[in-house]
């Protein structure tokens, strides 16, 4: 008798806990952004009138999530337990002859800041993958000249 009133217990202890669950672990975030208002046709326009809807209702908290320097310190400065965040190496600055000397690197992931689909992965001291403005490149050292220019290029805006 004393195993069943047991055994209750512990069930109904664990339907309480797993009906909870959602309030116990539930975190509130909070969205600044607004939402991009969209035309009542929305759904019968073209992907380019759509980016530039978006384009002119963007604005500089938009623009904070597009900088990956400054969104891995805002979560880092989250101090959020357990959470892992992949080690910056170095900043490399686009306006300096940047090497890329694989006697010196092992593994590591190259990749623009404010830029798209720009990438080098590079696992022990050889280049797996190379793409530039979602172009894919043969992963060869020589290609690398190829990358800096089609990345710097695209970076360029108007001030």
């Amino acid at each position: 008798m004393k195993v069943k009133i047991i055994l209750f217990i512990l069930i109904l202890g664990l339907i309480i806990i797993t009906l909870n669950i959602n309030k116990i672990l539930k975190e509130n975030f909070v969205n600044k952004l607004k939402p991009i208002p969209k035309p009542k046709k929305w759904n019968s326009l073209g992907f380019n009138k759509k980016i530039k809807i978006y384009g002119l209702n963007l604005t500089k908290t938009h623009g904070f999530f597009a900088d990956k320097l400054r969104v891995k310190k805002y979560i880092n400065n989250l101090n959020i337990s357990n959470l892992k965040v992949p080690k910056l190496i170095k900043v490399l600055n686009k306006e300096l002859d940047l090497d890329l000397d694989l006697n010196i690197i092992k593994d590591c992931v190259i990749k623009t800041n404010n830029g798209w689909n720009d990438i080098i992965i590079i696992k022990n001291s050889k280049i797996k993958k190379m793409i530039a403005r979602g172009k894919k490149l043969e992963p060869i050292k020589s290609n690398y000249e190829f990358w800096k220019k089609k990345k710097s290029n695209s970076t360029k805006s108007k001030i």
